[in-house]
């Protein structure tokens, strides 16, 4: 498996996503994809992969993700999943193995410092993936330096709590039950840290991408 930093500046977020706690996602990643179905097909679309090209996936999860790009990359391409979980990476695999296809591979790896191939990716992908970095911007510096002139950006993230009760709706049932639970800044860790799409632009554009719609 590949690197995983001990002075990672995403410490935090990888020993969670590598505790108890968040096995879920690739242990239940059938009942994953079932809510996520609606999401996951229409982000496909908007990334349009094309037979042939190279894909990043950041946060690939249990691989669903990674296997239905693989069948749109066809055997010319390829898809490289990463992951910051070693369960999520061990499912990944798992699952790669069981379809056969030499055309994918996935990584244990901290997206914002892995040495990626510099101009080897013609589409970055992420469903739910990248809201936890601790300083995004650095880290999609280091994914731009992978994509090649040209390549393009397809990312699925939560807006605000408003619009997604679901992730939070049950511990706010129980919240009185509870001892206090710190509430994150806008721009702190987590899946609502991308809700502001004029901080996403300022992420990305700080990053070196360019031409939004």
């Amino acid at each position: 498996m590949a690197d995983q930093p001990a002075n990672s500046p995403n410490a935090a977020q990888r020993d969670f996503w590598n505790s108890p706690a968040a096995r879920a996602w690739a242990d239940q990643h059938e009942r994953m994809d079932r809510v996520l179905a609606g999401l996951t097909e229409t982000l496909l679309k908007f990334a349009a992969a094309q037979p042939g090209e190279h894909v990043l996936d950041i946060g690939c999860g249990g691989g669903t993700t990674v296997l239905e790009l693989a069948a749109r990359v066809s055997p010319s391409g390829h898809v490289l999943g990463a992951d910051i979980a070693e369960h999520s990476v061990a499912r990944t695999r798992q699952r790669i193995a069981a379809a056969g296809l030499a055309q994918v591979e996935a990584i244990l790896a901290d997206v914002s410092v892995h040495p990626f191939t510099p101009g080897s990716v013609d589409l970055v992908f992420s469903r739910l993936g990248v809201m936890f970095f601790s300083d995004p911007t650095t880290a999609f510096a280091n994914v731009r330096r992978a994509v090649k002139a040209g390549g393009r950006l397809a990312l699925a993230v939560f807006r605000t709590p408003r619009e997604n009760p679901w992730p939070h709706g049950p511990i706010d049932a129980v919240r009185h039950l509870l001892p206090p639970i710190p509430t994150p800044g806008p721009e702190d860790p987590g899946p609502f840290s991308w809700a502001d799409p004029a901080r996403v632009r300022r992420i990305l554009e700080g990053a070196g991408f360019a031409r939004f719609p």
